[in-house]
């Protein structure tokens, strides 16, 4: 590939400035010892180019610190960008040597053979997988069970969010952590409500497939390729999300829309909001005035204390790479302390380890958020990776659209569940042919 050599240079630039970042708030680096994952692994030392396709969705400004710490560890190492479609990349014979992408998408490689099982490389280049969330992990098993196709290296945490100056206008009690989902819809009636010409919507929540998640439900079979919502589980989210915006003032957008940044973030007329990490943004939210703070996300009956399934970044190393051992050193890099560390306390993103250290450390080096409830965040946890598949982002629509027809009173909940399940199938019929 005709890469702009720039974009290796600017990365190498950065690797003094990792020195800093490195010891990420003063504390010092491990000494290498077997197995820590800090310490440069002697295998093929020789200078080397590893190039990274990132469609993970992470900033650039993001990833430049990730690599920079990745060469310093591993100077014999330099990172390059790479650019474009997989699929163009792969016939133009440019295919990356690593893939940055996230658990929801990591299978689709498949299609192309290009996950593999890393974990001959894993034991011998002593990386520690012990120390990594097992949840997160056990989500890089694609391929086969007993096989390890990546590593994870941050993850999604899922929170309820809000804007105190609402409830003080209302002199309504703030959310606390440990609430139920009803005791949360009961709070949102409290705060939807009009005042000085401003409509305030109580709660708003992102992505009705979460609940379904939460609750272990599939979107559809992968196996037999058949939708599977007809069961009680999306029953109860359909009926759970309708609840939600029944309540007086808090209606729903039509068409619904998952997201709801900017009502919460710009506008700050929505008083509550479920959804994913939204720390950075709402640290910028606050240096225009936004006074918010953060609890746990609420808990679904018989699922306490479970914000989601597991969603984490993934970084997988390609079985067409020619420079296994260098792209495993990169790998074994995002995983040690020094870069969890970062990932921590300078970007605000819940990282891959089991240490509850690391999150206690969650945005430790980013002023605004000294005495948010971060620790509120992680009273809850992910449960394993159940919908995988390659059609979730289209069957997910579908579901959308078929809650639509029952929240607007078109159809009753189990109707637009079955519709929605005869959708899915004939998708998945067309796919198949």
């Amino acid at each position: 590939m005709n890469m702009n050599k720039k974009s290796g240079l600017a990365l190498s630039a950065l690797v003094a400035a990792a020195a800093a970042l490195g010891g990420c708030g003063g504390q010092q680096a491990k000494s290498p010892e077997p197995g820590n994952a800090s310490a440069p692994e002697a295998v093929g030392a020789e200078p080397v180019t590893i190039t990274i396709l990132s469609t993970g969705g992470l900033p650039e400004a993001e990833l430049d610190m990730m690599y920079a710490i990745a060469m310093k560890q591993y100077p014999h190492i330099t990172i390059k960008k790479s650019t474009g479609k997989i699929e163009n990349l792969i016939a133009a014979g440019e295919t990356p040597d690593i893939i940055i992408t996230h658990t929801g998408n990591i299978d689709s490689y498949q299609d192309f053979n290009l996950l593999t099982d890393i974990t001959p490389l894993v034991k011998k280049h002593k990386t520690d997988l012990g120390k990594l969330d097992q949840v997160a992990l056990n989500a890089h098993r694609v391929t086969k069970p007993d096989e390890l196709n990546g590593l994870p290296f941050w993850e999604n945490f899922v929170a309820l969010y809000y804007n105190k100056d609402i409830f003080d206008k209302f002199g309504v009690p703030y959310p606390r952590d440990g609430m139920t989902w009803d005791e949360t819809i009961e709070l949102a009636k409290k705060v939807s409500r009009e005042d000085g010409g401003v409509k305030y919507q109580g709660l708003a929540q992102y992505a009705i497939q979460r609940f379904g998640r939460i609750m272990g439900a599939t979107l559809y079979d992968t196996k037999n390729r058949k939708g599977t919502f007809e069961t009680p589980e999306w029953k109860s989210v359909f009926e759970l999300v309708g609840k939600i915006h029944s309540i007086p003032g808090n209606e729903a957008p039509v068409p619904f829309t998952t997201a709801r940044n900017d009502s919460f973030l710009k506008s700050r007329d929505l008083a509550m909001y479920a959804t994913v990490n939204l720390l950075t943004q709402l640290v910028e939210a606050g240096k225009s005035g936004m006074n918010w703070d953060v609890v746990q996300y609420p808990s679904l009956p018989g699922h306490k204390d479970v914000f989601d399934e597991v969603n984490a970044g993934s970084l997988a190393i390609t079985g067409t790479s020619k420079h296994k051992d260098a792209a495993m050193q990169v790998l074994t890099a995002f995983v040690s302390d020094e870069m969890q560390s970062m990932i921590a306390r300078k970007l605000a993103r819940q990282t891959a380890m089991r240490d509850p250290k690391f999150n206690n450390e969650l945005g430790a080096d980013i002023p605004e958020l000294k005495g948010k409830n971060i620790a509120g965040i992680f009273k809850s946890r992910a449960v394993e990776l159940k919908n995988r598949g390659k059609y979730v982002g289209q069957v997910g629509t579908i579901l959308e659209k078929h809650f639509v027809s029952y929240y607007t009173n078109q159809t009753d909940v189990n109707s637009a569940l079955r519709a929605a399940n005869e959708e899915v199938n004939k998708l998945l019929e067309a796919a198949a042919k």
